[in-house]
């Protein structure tokens, strides 16, 4: 059939392409890359084409001098980019206020995670298998002592955790406060002091009762979180120097808050107040408040009636304005010691700080939150 003379060159193309694809016979490569860092590739493609085209076609490449280095160094540093980073270590803390402290110390350059759930209590909770398993598996594990964890202390001596448990109680520079009444057995950490912290301690004898709730002290927080930091750059040398850094935003994020919270809590500092039970002496202590009045001397006792008609006395002979309750308090005890007073306040304060965020210092949140209440409740 007649190929119109428009069509003829689209027909030449297509036949072409055919006959190279049935008629490639011969290729032949040559590489010298290691002996002079070069190549040369040539490449023959013979093929026989139809009458209206006989030739051959022949391609050589040549590869530049030093291609083939450059393409090394290329796949080195690509490589050493998509190497895998070293696991990070597994810190486990008892609870809320010790993970916070934790976690502004650690950084992204270690994985934190809290034994004990926000709504159970330190002192009562009983370890579930999943808990056992994070127990087992934690490079370090952080707690306040014997006597705050007191259901897990058994655990962990059956679980031989001793070179990885760090008892924050019995690290340098905390400072103890006995417990009103000295009628609970806790006792004083030992720990090795040297002869300045043994003053500092005074004339406090081991085995003298002092309440567990050291956190709720700023100060003892920083001694705290120098005694982690020290703990995880020992466990993870190569982020030395990032757990300095966070303890240094850590220690200045505290010492502003607290001076912030000092003038805050100043004209309210001398205003006589009550507490269902004193958890939180040590920051009292510290931002030099009066002391209130207690009515019960034991966290885990609910006080009966007899106690409350009591506390009731109390707060009429000394004209108290502020009644400081916690979690646990139920409003019907509220409301049997507040009936018929006027011109009284109640404010919860909960020294766990369940209800602030899990994400920056969560501790200087919760020392801001605590002024703020205390002041409240006080003016």
């Amino acid at each position: 059939r007649t190929v119109r003379p428009d069509h003829r060159q689209y027909v030449l193309r297509l036949q072409l392409k055919a006959d190279i694809m049935q008629n490639l016979f011969f290729l032949q490569a040559k590489a010298d890359v290691f002996k002079r860092s070069q190549a040369i590739v040539f490449v023959w493609i013979r093929t026989g084409v139809t009458a209206h085209m006989k030739s051959t076609i022949s391609v050589k490449i040549r590869i530049v001098h030093g291609i083939v280095p450059v393409f090394l160094c290329f796949l080195m540093l690509t490589t050493h980019a998509i190497a895998p980073h070293p696991p990070q270590i597994k810190i486990l803390s008892t609870f809320k206020p010790v993970n916070d402290i934790v976690s502004a110390i650690a950084g992204a350059s270690a994985e934190t995670s809290q034994l004990i759930p926000d709504y159970a209590s330190p002192h009562f909770y009983t370890l579930k298998p999943s808990s056992i398993r994070k127990i087992k598996q934690a490079d370090l594990i952080f707690r306040i002592g014997e006597n705050m964890e007191i259901m897990l202390d058994p655990v962990f001596d059956n679980l031989k955790t001793k070179d990885k448990l760090i008892t924050l109680s019995e690290q340098a520079n905390i400072h103890f406060l006995p417990m009103a009444g000295g009628h609970q057995h806790h006792h004083l950490p030992h720990h090795h002091e040297t002869d300045d912290e043994h003053q500092q301690h005074g004339d406090q004898e081991e085995h003298k009762p002092f309440d567990p709730h050291i956190w709720t002290s700023p100060d003892n927080a920083i001694a705290m979180a120098e005694a982690i930091s020290k703990a995880l750059s020992k466990a993870s040398p190569n982020s030395a120097a990032d757990y300095q850094r966070n303890l240094a935003r850590f220690k200045n994020e505290v010492h502003t808050t607290v001076k912030k919270i000092k003038a805050m809590l100043e004209p309210v500092r001398n205003k006589p107040s009550m507490v269902f039970h004193n958890n939180w002496q040590y920051f009292a202590h510290d931002f030099d408040l009066q002391k209130p009045s207690v009515i019960s001397l034991q966290e885990a006792i609910t006080p009966g009636i007899k106690t409350l008609l009591n506390a009731r006395k109390v707060i009429r002979e000394k004209q108290i304005g502020c009644i400081f309750t916690s979690p646990e308090i139920r409003p019907q005890q509220l409301r049997v010691l507040t009936e018929n007073i006027a011109k009284i306040k109640t404010v919860n304060i909960d020294v766990l700080g369940r209800d602030l965020p899990k994400h920056g210092n969560g501790y200087a949140q919760w020392l801001e939150k605590m002024g703020q209440q205390v002041k409240a409740c006080l003016e």
